[in-house]
């Protein structure tokens, strides 16, 4: 079982509630149990929780996909051997690519706007969410 997993169980079925509870929301205001105000406020309310959620999960999910690359006897040949997917999860957990933006409008593209770093893991945890001592 991968690390987390219990956290991951817990926030799938969280959002599986949330999900009814806006169902039962949506049905609420088109019965005129609720008003437009009310019905915009907790709809709200419960799609940024899911939104929280959604976060979480795909986080954890990539982080579990990435572990069986890093903690690999060979790493390299693990990410060269994986399938996209898993490498895509592996350079998310390693990497931050931003592109800057042209000083002027039709430039040719170059190289150079891209920003390659690092991430920066949690002080005390390495990027797999482990704590370093």
């Amino acid at each position: 079982m991968e690390p987390g997993s219990d956290g991951l169980a817990a926030d799938k079925a969280r959002r599986q509630v949330l999900v009814t509870s806006l169902e039962q929301t949506e049905m609420d205001y088109d019965g005129d149990l609720i008003d437009a105000r009310r019905f915009k406020a907790k709809s709200d309310r419960i799609t940024g929780e899911i939104a929280e959620i959604d976060e979480r999960l795909t986080s954890g999910i990539q982080r579990s996909l990435s572990s069986k690359v890093l903690r690999a006897p060979d790493p390299g040949a693990a990410f060269t051997n994986a399938p996209v997917d898993i490498q895509r999860a592996v350079l998310r957990s390693v990497l931050t690519v931003t592109v800057r933006p042209t000083t002027a409008r039709g430039m040719k593209w170059s190289s150079g706007r891209l920003r390659i770093a690092p991430v920066h893991p949690t002080a005390g945890r390495d990027t797999l969410g482990t704590v370093v001592k």
